[in-house]
């Protein structure tokens, strides 16, 4: 990763270009990834904070110097060591919200397709829960997936990342699986070899928050945790709905008289995201609602840095629908 970084950065030609690179790997890196490139970008030493306020000084005023390419990559070309340390220092501040004083989750990637990536870190699956993951719009569970993944004991769990392209969402399947979402959801069963693990349950946020509770139906999976979900009276789900609304819709993906346990989140701020939430509630018997104070549609990133994430997660990933688990 470190080597990658390096010849990547070096071919970026602006600010913009950097800081695209850095969501890319945002999006994809593991906790050990972050470790080693922080190691390799921030020394002990280091006088980063004063190179902080440069290059904060240097964002307030490219936009009078981006027409300046030759500047601009000059001044990138000389700083990029600097802007990385800068990034990264944000991403670990984040990332030790989730940590704290534990070691790096010694998760491993590999990509099953292009849409389709898994974390783990070896052992017996037959032990193991599989947490499916439906990403929003920004091909991340609201935060850094490092951060997301710091917060899931690697010990006890695989974690499959999900994408969709941008506005396209997943009810046309997944890239690479099919053309329809629960033709998709049959090939995923598959391909994840749910089989192997003792618990599946799904994750989704944003965009992903509706599909990963239409897959926890279909899949009659152990848990959901749905993350500002959509309304399942829109629209974009009538033709799932065989003429009966939010009811149908459920029923068409496998609701039936006993469904998983589900946990909703969302900000106490979002009307929009609060009404999807009770129209869930008034027809899934099993839903129950966790309002976030204080937030808007972003609901997962306050409770991270409230502390409280990895209990919410175990709480509804982890503990629900098991014995004693109310």
């Amino acid at each position: 990763m470190n080597k990658l970084y390096k010849r990547l950065a070096a071919r970026c030609q602006s600010p913009n270009q950097l800081n695209k690179l850095h969501i890319t790997l945002e999006n994809r890196m593991t906790p050990l990834e972050l470790a080693a490139l922080r190691g390799e970008f921030i020394t002990r030493k280091g006088n980063s904070w004063l190179w902080k306020k440069i290059i904060q000084a240097f964002f307030r005023i490219r936009r009078n110097i981006l027409g300046k390419d030759s500047v601009v990559r000059k001044y990138i070309s000389i700083n990029t060591r600097e802007l990385s340390k800068v990034w990264l220092a944000k991403l670990h501040d984040q990332y030790l919200l989730a940590a704290g004083n534990n070691a790096p989750a010694p998760f491993v990637r590999k990509r099953l397709g292009r849409a389709v990536v898994i974390y783990e870190a070896g052992g017996d699956r037959a032990g193991k829960t599989l947490v499916v993951c439906f990403s929003g719009n920004f091909q991340r569970m609201m935060m850094p997936t490092p951060v997301f993944l710091q917060s899931i004991d690697a010990n006890n769990a695989d974690v499959v990342l999900l994408r969709t392209e941008k506005h396209k969402g997943y009810r046309t399947g997944i890239q690479e699986l099919t053309s329809d979402l629960q033709s998709s959801l049959a090939a995923l069963k598959i391909l994840l070899k749910f089989d192997e693990y003792r618990r599946v349950v799904t994750v989704g946020t944003s965009g992903g928050a509706m599909p990963a509770l239409l897959s926890a139906l279909y899949w009659q999976a152990d848990a959901c945790l749905s993350v500002s979900p959509n309304n399942p009276e829109d629209d974009r789900w009538h033709s799932f709905a065989d003429g009966e609304g939010a009811p149908g819709l459920f029923k068409h993906f496998g609701m039936g008289e006993k469904p998983p346990p589900v946990h909703i989140i969302y900000g106490e701020n979002s009307i929009k995201d609060a009404e999807s939430a009770g129209v869930i509630e008034s027809i899934l018997p099993s839903v129950r609602l966790v309002p976030v104070p204080g937030a808007g549609h972003v609901a997962l990133f306050p409770l991270l840095e409230r502390g409280e994430l990895g209990g919410v997660l175990q709480r509804a990933l982890f503990d629900a629908g098991l014995p004693g688990s109310d």
